[in-house]
């Protein structure tokens, strides 16, 4: 969902209290952005659990190179590494 459809801008909660509130499933919603302050530590302070796409940082908990990193953070596949603060992740090197 963007801006245009909840009314608010990103990491205001009420944006992502609206997606939990379109969805029949919260539980089951994550927000996937490159951005840790506005996608996802504004996702996480509602408890939806977030995954850093093209970057890295200390405290985002997961974290790929690209978007088909996010299918294997989601479906749990074996091997794959999704620890941001684990090193060098799909060939992203966290900040020094």
């Amino acid at each position: 969902m963007s801006s245009a459809e909840t009314g608010y801008e990103k990491p205001n909660p009420e944006a992502f209290k609206r997606v939990l509130e379109a969805f029949r499933e919260p539980e089951a919603v994550w927000m996937i952005g490159d951005s840790y302050e506005m996608d996802i530590a504004g996702a996480r302070a509602l408890g939806i659990p977030g995954i850093l796409v093209r970057k890295t940082h200390p405290q985002a908990e997961h974290c790929c190179a690209d978007l088909l990193g996010v299918i294997g953070i989601l479906s749990g596949a074996d091997g794959v590494s999704n620890r941001c603060a684990a090193g060098n992740i799909g060939g992203i090197t966290p900040p020094g």
